[in-house]
């Protein structure tokens, strides 16, 4: 539409003159409600001018309340192109005072019927307003009044149930503010949606003359949703215009609701209740007995209301325990006890009741409450037990006795066994070392090919007694408990490809094929490499055991896969000979074989699998078996292993060097470091001395923990050799002292120790230690762990001045030697002994003679403080003496000390004691016997 000009104005209205005569205030806005005619009845109303006026708007010329509303009010006109009426407040410039405008806005329209303008007038009908002022003085009275009440809802609507008053509390109940609710419908406020036509039915009826809206419970809706319930009355009133108006006034019955409800359960769980409950007054007359109180009194509800719970005595009831009863509820306190009652049909029964004082708010007694239990059978049972019980309790006891002494028996028989194994893996150990030892140093020596060839079916042989007594002793460690699995980063290649070198020799030899196929796995795995080897290894030379000809398959399958580990399923699958249904059951138990006679075909102990499924247990898995005779076999195990990272694998270590090459480097490298040695025995002192001069170290020895913490605060060392039993202070109490002291130059310290087990190297280096060297010292190795550690603290090169000695070959049996005697012995292994000592003669012969000097007189001495109970003192004397023979390969010395020291921790009788000293005073006798000719030849 084009808007209208002023010009177009003048020429469509009356007069001015005659518009300005108008006593009422006219304008005219177009339907952009801008101004565009006035007259002056407006100016003096509103206290303007025409020009302040034309071409603006409301929000230009009228009070900013006042223009919002007018603008309200055109809006509707605009919209609905029909005549609107409202009451306008106008407060008169320069005083508090507020005149009352009645303004129409009608819509001008052309002949097409598009508006064109809205023509606005008023009228001032202050005074008329003001002559209703009573009534509107009542209304303002009546909100100030709810606006008060805290706990009562009051609502307000007009006759289209549009909300025009909503006090404070309805806020409170219904969980809409003010602001938010007025003007809004009733229906779409606080009625439920299958209320809603009803109630818009109902108020519409009621505010044009029909029937009222009945007060009652109703439940509505909060501004959330939530249930309120309410009881809720209504009241019809007139405004002051005259038109209807709904008040609602609600009372919030939810929390009386609740209480009802739990009144109700409580009520039906005391109906309900198995125990019987009787509530009296004060007096003791009954009110009010449960469902439970007449099935067990026999007596009708209906006939105890009234009287007093006496009529249920027996007569059998202690006077005391009444009087107890009374005093204590008198005293306001919760009895409980025993009565001997009687029902209506005169039997008794025993209850056990618990009788509370009732209290009032105000804390006043009112009421007691008794809760009875029916404890009759009860009694009956226990009474029969308590007869059975005693009898019971002998028996029990005697049972309890056998069974203790069994346990006693049985743990005595396991650590038994276990002790066997572990000492007889130990003795087993000691001359396996010196047949190792003597192969490596005749190896070296001999030129003939033929001799070699022997030589190395001995080590072949050897090594695998050594294989057979490790199972032994792993066994034996599973057994008592004390086995366990290390958690290190691998790479799956280094598990895997090392087992196909381990087999390759019995596959060639067999002309076996052999394949690996894995599932994808990750790079880097974490567990225990070494032991998840071990058993892959078993079940891989089982297969080849066991199979004369076609293939062997290992197979990797991933199970299951989380964010922090695998469940890897690997199987062994070989073409070999099969195995029976009903010898698969037995495979994996400890001491079992398939084939255990005296004539079997396939060697072996039955260990390998034991191990395996102990194995496969502690990492979290299974293990099992599948075959048929003649068409192979299937073993498997699970096992659950960690992801690894890359950034916590060691460096890649390269093979251990050759003794001839640790000698070398160790000679042109690092010859003139100051090793430390702290070692207690003589002889000991000589042979580990001598091992490091071979390759130009410079020694300094201690002879105590405490003299070996000293030299090392005064003296900076290479390397700490470090015995770990020594006198005054042992190895690891020196080693923690050092690691504390400020004055001490920090050095690799390595323990020295006879105990070659994994656990007793783990614990030493978990009390500060560096690494571990076993005794007796094999030079070979003690070489390597030397190069090892001097090379990682003393990284320094330096030119060829120092040759190592070469041992002369030692013909052990010829009738030249100076130790043929000696060696001719039982109990003396005098190869293993110059093993230890390089193949050095004549260092053997020198240490003998210390032997002599310090220890001829030690079986004596032991003999005397055993007598005197000086276990500790034995203890040492013993140790030492064990030592010393173990380095000179007095093996029978070594293994009685063995025994004894044994015997020290668990004292066996005092014959065994002098058994063990009597074979070892003529082992003694005759060693000293034969290094004496010798000493003096």
């Amino acid at each position: 539409m084009d808007a209208i000009s002023s010009g177009d104005w003048t020429s469509q209205l009356p007069a001015e003159t005659l518009l300005d005569a108008l006593p009422d205030p006219v304008w005219v806005k177009d339907p952009e409600g801008v101004y565009r005619f006035c007259n002056a009845a407006f100016e003096r109303c509103f206290a303007t001018s025409r020009a302040d006026v034309i071409g603006h708007t409301d929000a230009d010329v009228l009070p900013p309340s006042v223009a919002a509303d007018c603008a309200a009010h055109e809006r509707e006109v605009i919209a609905a192109l029909a005549q609107r009426r409202h009451v306008q407040a106008l407060p008169v410039p320069g005083s508090g005072a507020v005149r009352y405008l009645e303004i129409v806005h009608a819509p001008m329209l052309d002949a097409s019927g598009r508006l064109r303008a809205v023509l606005v007038s008023a009228r001032d009908i202050t005074a008329h307003w003001w002559s209703a002022d009573q009534s509107r003085d009542n209304e303002t009275r009546f909100h100030q009044l709810f606006d008060q009440i805290d706990s009562v809802s009051v609502q307000g609507y007009d006759r289209d149930r549009k909300l025009i008053y909503w006090n404070a509390a309805s806020t409170v109940l219904y969980g809409y503010r003010a602001e938010e609710a007025l003007g809004r419908q009733l229906e779409d406020l606080i009625i439920p949606d299958p209320m809603r036509e009803g109630v818009i039915g109902a108020v519409d009826a009621w505010v044009n003359g029909g029937p009222g809206v009945p007060a009652g419970e109703l439940t509505l809706r909060r501004a959330d949703g939530s249930p309120a319930h309410v009881f809720s009355s209504h009241v019809l009133l007139r405004g002051p215009d005259g038109e209807p108006q709904m008040y609602c006034v609600d009372i919030d019955l939810t929390e009386r609701k609740a209480a009802e409800d739990r009144i109700r359960k409580l009520s039906l769980a005391v109906e309900q209740s198995p125990e019987s409950v009787v509530i009296t007054d004060l007096d003791g007359r009954i009110e009010y007995v449960n469902e439970a109180f007449a099935r067990t009194s026999g007596y009708a509800r209906a006939a105890v209301i009234g009287e007093n719970p006496r009529l249920l005595k027996s007569g059998r009831t202690p006077a005391a325990t009444y009087a107890d009863l009374w005093a204590t509820l008198v005293g306001g306190q919760a009895w409980r006890g025993e009565l001997i009652n009687q029902r209506a049909d005169g039997r008794q029964f025993i209850e056990m009741a618990v009788i509370t004082p009732i209290r009032q708010a105000d804390g006043r007694i009112t009421h007691y409450v008794a809760v009875k239990e029916d404890i009759t059978e009860k009694k009956r049972i226990a009474e029969e037990l308590a007869h059975y019980r005693a009898h019971l309790e002998d028996l029990v006891a005697e049972r309890t006795a056998q069974l203790s002494e069994a346990r006693l028996e049985a743990e005595a028989a396991s650590q038994a066994k276990s002790a066997f194994l572990a000492n007889m893996s130990h003795e087993i150990r000691t001359p396996m070392n010196a047949i190792l030892g003597l192969t490596y140093l005749l190896d070296r020596d001999l030129a003939s090919t033929k001799e070699r060839e022997i030589l190395g079916k001995i080590d072949h042989s050897a090594n695998h007694l050594l294989s057979i007594i490790n199972d032994i002793l792993d066994v034996s460690k599973i057994e008592a408990g004390r086995f366990t699995l290390q958690a290190d980063d691998f790479r799956v290649t280094d598990l895997l490809k090392p087992l196909e070198s381990l087999i390759q020799g019995q596959l060639q030899a067999k002309g076996l094929d052999f394949s690996c196929v894995t599932d994808p796995l990750p790079p880097v795995l974490r567990g225990d490499q070494t032991r998840l080897r071990q058993a892959l290894l078993n079940y891989l030379s089982n297969a080849i055991k066991f199979t004369d000809s076609g293939s062997i398959r290992l197979q990797v399958q991933v199970l299951e896969e989380t964010q922090a580990d695998l469940l890897l399923r690997f199987e062994v699958i070989d073409t070999g000979v099969g195995i029976a249904a009903e010898d698969l059951a037995r495979l994996f138990q400890p001491f079992s074989q398939v084939d255990n006679s005296s004539t079997r075909r396939y060697a072996g102990t039955g260990l390998g699998l034991v191990i395996t499924r102990r194995l496969a247990e502690l990492m979290g898995g299974e293990i099992g078996a599948e075959s048929e005779p003649g068409q192979g076999s299937r073993f498997w195990l699970t096992a659950r292993i960690g992801r690894g990272s890359a950034s916590n694998l060691p460096e890649s270590a390269s093979p251990p060097p050759t003794r001839q090459e640790a000698e070398r480097r160790l000679a042109e490298g690092f010859a003139g470091a100051r090793i430390l040695v702290a070692e207690d025995n003589a002889i000991n002192q000589e042979v580990i001395s001598r091992l490091l001069n071979i390759v130009g170290l410079r020694v300094d020895l201690a002879s105590s923990g405490r003299q070996a913490v000293e030299m090392a605060c005064r003296n900076p060392y290479a390397l700490i050799l470090m015995d770990i039993q020594m006198p005054e202070l042992d190895g690891l109490q020196a080693t923690r002292i050092l690691r504390a002291r400020r004055a001490w130059v920090p050095c690799p310290i390595l323990a020295m120790t006879a105990n070659a087990f994994e656990d007793e190297r783990r614990y030493c280096l978990s009390e500060g230690m560096d690494d571990h060297i076993p005794k007796p010292v094999d030079p070979r190795h003690l070489y390597s762990v030397l190069l090892e550690w001097l090379s990682k603290t003393l990284a320094r090169a330096q030119p060829p001045r120092f040759t190592p000695t070469q041992p002369t070959p030692v013909e052990v049996g010829s009738p030249e030697s100076r130790v043929t005697r000696l060696a001719n012995l039982a109990g003396v292994d005098v190869a293993f002994g110059l093993g230890n000592l390089n193949g050095e003669l004549d260092l053997y012969a020198r240490i003998l003679r210390k032997y002599v000097q310090h220890h001829a007189d030690d079986v004596r001495r032991l003999r005397d403080m055993l007598a005197e109970g000086d276990l500790e003192g034995a203890y040492r004397v013993a140790h030492a003496l064990k030592g010393v023979a173990g380095t000179l390969g007095f093996a029978r010395i070594q293994s009685l000390m063995t025994e004894l020291i044994a015997g020290l921790r668990d004292p066996p009788s005092t014959i065994q004691f002098e058994t063990w000293l009597a074979e070892a005073q003529a082992a003694q006798a005759e060693l000293l016997e034969a290094i004496g000719s010798e000493a003096s030849g």
